[in-house]
């Protein structure tokens, strides 16, 4: 545990923090290429420009890290949880994530092309323009998420679920999508109904 440790702009590659815990620290340009770092707790962390080349992030928790412009490229960040993070300008290129969770995440620009992103969750992820050129996206669920402009050039999304995916300008050139799910809108209509005249069930004066 390194509660309180101050690692901004330190140089910590190649070293190992198996399941150690840097929550909620600053870590501002700290450079961790190469370094395992398995199972670690970076929630809550100051992560912008700071260096994760090459690193092993398998079951890594970011929630709600800080991480503009961070470079995560080529980690293995298998099972890892992104859970609304901030990610904008981001570097996550060429990375194994499958299983890994981006959820609520922030991940406008992003560049994860040529990634593992198979049966990743991206519910509600916002990720406009993000490119994902090349990436293999097979059981992803993106459902609810903004790819509005992003980049799915070859993008193998077979079996996705897109529903309710927000893709206005996007790139779909050569993008395999057999199988993938489209929007349900019997279930669109459900999640956006309200009990009339906004009573919650159980509520005073609601109908039983």
């Amino acid at each position: 545990d390194f509660s309180g440790v101050d690692f901004a702009g330190f140089a910590l590659a190649g070293r190992s923090f198996r399941k150690c815990s840097f929550k909620g620290l600053d870590l501002t340009r700290a450079d961790f290429s190469g370094s395992e770092l398995f199972g670690s707790d970076f929630s809550d962390c100051d992560l912008s420009d700071a260096r994760f080349v090459r690193c092993d992030l398998r079951q890594a928790n970011l929630q709600k890290a800080r991480a503009r412009k961070a470079d995560f490229s080529e980690i293995d960040g298998k099972a890892a949880f992104f859970g609304e993070a901030d990610l904008a300008g981001a570097k996550l290129t060429s990375a194994k994530l499958r299983y890994a969770t981006f959820s609520d995440a922030e991940a406008t620009v992003a560049n994860l092309s040529g990634s593992d992103l198979r049966e990743t969750i991206w519910v509600g992820a916002n990720a406009p323009k993000a490119n994902l050129r090349g990436a293999r996206m097979n059981y992803a669920d993106l459902s609810k998420a903004n790819l509005e402009a992003a980049d799915l050039t070859q993008v193998d999304l077979s079996f996705a679920n897109l529903h309710a995916l927000r893709d206005a300008g996007a790139v779909y050139a050569g993008a395999a999508l057999g199988g993938a799910r489209r929007t349900d809108q019997e279930r669109l209509e459900a999640d956006g109904w309200r009990p009339p005249g906004g009573l919650r069930p159980g509520a005073s004066g609601a109908r039983t």
